[in-house]
């Protein structure tokens, strides 16, 4: 089971860092400096059962605004954005951008980090892929009338995060580029799964997956989300809600990666380039799901790194491939 927890549970590509004593963002103009972490908590963003989404908006530390805007959705999980380890790598992947995260639902970011079976309750209950796309895109809407925002934006996932970009950019008008990186695109959550687990254990994991979607049991458990999770992902295939977009898609994929597969990756830029969407493969054979290669030597800097060039190259209206 540590395969599927690794895409399911503690995909660690991508983070937040909360700066401590950080002003609260309040929805009014203020003057934002450089460097500068903006919380949504004096004038939150509401879903409509009235919970406030709660969310980090980090300006870049050499740029004056009015900025570019890039959401990165973490992965896996319920540690809150603040305490995954790579938010600082990912200022490569837009630079001179400001960094929107969006946390989940049930995740409170003042509260110790979990374990992984010590999440809140509203977390199992509430936590699903499309609340997640439905939270980014209250809040993005909530940001359109910041004088900071110059209306540029690109959308970067990773693992499950990755889904949540690929459900998202229809939602948003706004949206430049998406980029997805070490993710399931091709296949359906479910398939992701099978596909990572040994052929030994996919009957057992697959007798688990249809006891969720039977269940949709909020209170009984796998792979770290509640069974109510399972049965409102198992089905989704992130790519199909891209096919229809005219939109630059960047598809970075381990080689190594076990959890989601390069097959998958490869399917999905297959549909894409079907129906004629302008689409980037980047496949780098030695690295795996953390972007690591087989030494164990961190290569995300590099990766973001050439990611950030092909946002560039987009946002100047060349593209690459």
């Amino acid at each position: 089971m540590q395969v599927i927890s690794a895409w399911v549970v503690s995909f660690g590509l991508l983070g937040c860092s909360a700066a401590d004593g950080a002003e609260s963002f309040d929805g009014e103009d203020r003057d934002v400096r450089p460097g500068q972490v903006l919380h949504a908590e004096t004038s939150p963003v509401l879903r409509p059962d009235g919970s406030v989404i709660t969310y980090h908006v980090e300006t870049p530390d050499d740029a004056t605004p009015p900025y570019g805007l890039v959401l990165v959705a973490q992965g896996s999980g319920c540690r809150p954005a603040g305490v995954v380890d790579s938010f600082p790598f990912s200022e490569r992947i837009a630079p001179g951008f400001a960094r929107l995260i969006v946390e989940k639902y049930g995740v409170d970011p003042a509260a110790p980090p979990p374990g992984e079976d010590a999440c809140s309750s509203k977390f199992y209950e509430r936590d699903t892929l499309d609340q997640r796309v439905l939270d980014a895109a209250r809040v993005i809407g909530s940001l359109r009338s910041q004088e900071w925002w110059n209306g540029e934006l690109i959308l970067f996932g990773g693992s499950e995060g990755g889904a949540v970009v690929a459900m998202l950019a229809g939602l948003v008008p706004e949206t430049d580029g998406v980029v997805i990186l070490a993710s399931g695109l091709g296949f359906t959550v479910e398939e992701t799964v099978l596909a990572a687990v040994p052929p030994l254990a996919r009957d057992g994991v697959a007798v688990e997956l249809a006891a969720a979607r039977r269940t949709r049991s909020t209170s009984e458990r796998f792979g770290g989300h509640s069974h109510h999770w399972w049965a409102t992902a198992e089905d989704k295939r992130p790519v199909t809600t891209l096919l229809p977009l005219d939109l630059p898609v960047l598809v970075v994929q381990g080689g190594r990666d076990t959890s989601a597969v390069p097959e998958s990756a490869r399917a999905g830029v297959a549909l894409l380039e079907a129906a004629g969407r302008p689409v980037t493969y980047r496949e780098h054979p030695g690295l795996d799901h953390s972007m690591r290669d087989e030494a164990s030597e961190d290569r995300r800097p590099e990766v973001y790194a050439d990611i950030g060039a092909w946002v560039t190259a987009v946002l100047a209206g060349g593209g690459m491939r």
